[in-house]
């Protein structure tokens, strides 16, 4: 088996607990990218950038080999699978997909992956998305007062139009006899 340039990757997840903090948002869930290069044993791990999150993102590990717990040995590709997990730096990583070519390597090498898992929803994206969700429904509610107010005006400007230079006339009397003044 000839492993040169070959490059697995691996979608997966990891939870911080900020001790510090209370309140939902003490957990923080870092999605991240993992990536791992066969001729060498090493992994990669990238957390995507996301603007105006406050966090440290880019490059979470730098390609290095990993340190099973029980000092039994390094990490392979045999270690990885959709549904496991590795102990990195002290923080378990998660594996929930990977991408098409891995799955078809793992498929010549005699391995099946399991099928795709859901990494779990980070609370304080939760949050937000609940957030934006009251910030837009507010909005639409505002253009729909704001168009029902142009529609009413719209109609009183056709009523206007419509009824321009037609005048009503009535003839009528006021019998208030029995009133003094």
């Amino acid at each position: 088996m000839l492993f040169r340039s070959v490059v697995l990757r691996f979608r997966c997840w990891m939870k911080d607990d900020m001790a510090i903090l209370t309140g939902p948002d003490r957990v923080i869930i870092h999605n991240c990218i993992l990536t791992y290069n066969l001729i060498d044993d090493s992994f990669t791990v990238m957390e995507p950038r996301q603007e105006n999150s406050g966090l440290n993102q880019g490059c979470i590990l730098r390609r290095q080999r990993l340190q099973k717990p029980d000092d039994t040995g390094i990490y392979t590709w045999r270690d990885l699978e959709i549904g496991g997990q590795i102990l990195m730096r002290g923080q378990i990583v998660h594996f929930v997909d990977c991408d098409e070519y891995t799955r078809k390597w793992y498929a010549e090498q005699g391995f099946t992956l399991g099928p795709a898992l859901q990494a779990p929803m980070d609370p304080n994206d939760v949050r937000e998305n609940r957030e934006r969700k009251k910030r837009k429904d507010y909005e639409m509610a505002k253009q729909r007062r704001i168009q029902s107010e142009m529609m009413h005006v719209e109609e009183v400007k056709h009523r206007f139009l419509t009824y321009d230079r037609k005048v009503l006339r009535f003839f009528a009397i006021w019998d208030d006899r029995n009133s003094i003044f």
